[in-house]
């Protein structure tokens, strides 16, 4: 009795659509295969609202801003050991020959007596301090300081050839900012001749300034502006000179 194998239906050999073609033949659909769906899109939300690339633009314009503001607020000290010039005098009168400032060596001179009294209500830091050669002291005044003046007194005709002096009060801790800074001094010589001294506000060291020869036997000190106070106290309303020198060709 022979035996007989499993016959396995026609059907399975026949290639259905879209399955491989390796086996058999494909038969035409019936009908054309609709067009495949674009596939979907998705789109990262966006944190806070805010697209990456605006985000970026935002982070560099920050970054160059604390630059800036880094160069204008740490700005390197100027040492107090090397005067900073002032511009050149604004105005002058009665100065005969010469009228190119000194450039050659200075040395310091000392003035023989100053003397001046503050207007309004006064002030204990008389001018004479700023010839005692003693850092702790200095000459203030209460007030604006417009029209405030000192006038230092030499013993004999002296040659002066310049100028320099430390503008505001750098002896009291903390004063510097707070109280007011002189913008702007006129200097009168013993002949009539003068010149307007600009200052720096910021610069706590030696501010000089130099002219052309000139021998004189006094020197008045006028201020004609300053700052307004740094502080809101009563007490800061003031205007100070902590230092001054006197030069003379070396």
């Amino acid at each position: 009795m022979k035996c007989m194998a499993p016959r396995v239906p026609d059907e399975y050999f026949r290639v259905r659509a879209g399955e491989s073609g390796d086996v058999g033949e494909t038969e035409p659909p019936d009908e054309p295969v609709e067009a495949r769906p674009p596939a979907p899109t998705f789109t990262l939300p966006m944190r806070g609202g805010v697209p990456p690339r605006r985000l970026v633009v935002v982070l560099l314009l920050v970054l160059v801003a604390a630059f800036i503001l880094g160069k204008l607020v740490f700005r390197p000290a100027v040492p107090d050991t090397e005067p900073v010039m002032s511009p050149s005098p604004v105005a002058t009168s009665g100065v005969q020959g010469n009228l190119a400032p000194f450039d050659g060596s200075v040395k310091a001179v000392e003035a023989l007596e100053a003397h001046g009294e503050c207007q309004g209500n006064g002030g204990r830091e008389v001018p004479s301090a700023l010839l005692d050669d003693d850092p702790a002291t200095f000459w203030r005044c209460p007030g604006d300081g417009k029209g405030e003046s000192i006038v230092f007194m030499f013993d004999d005709p002296t040659t002066l050839v310049g100028l320099r002096l430390i503008n505001g009060n750098t002896v009291w801790t903390g004063r510097f900012a707070e109280e007011r800074r002189i913008l702007r001094i006129r200097w009168e010589f013993s002949d009539g001749s003068y010149f307007v001294q600009g200052l720096t506000v910021n610069n706590r060291g030696f501010q000089e300034v130099r002219f052309p020869e000139i021998q004189t036997r006094s020197v008045n000190m006028r201020i004609e502006d300053a700052t307004d106070p740094g502080g809101e106290s009563d007490t800061v309303d003031a205007v100070s000179i902590s230092s001054i020198e006197f030069l003379a060709p070396a």
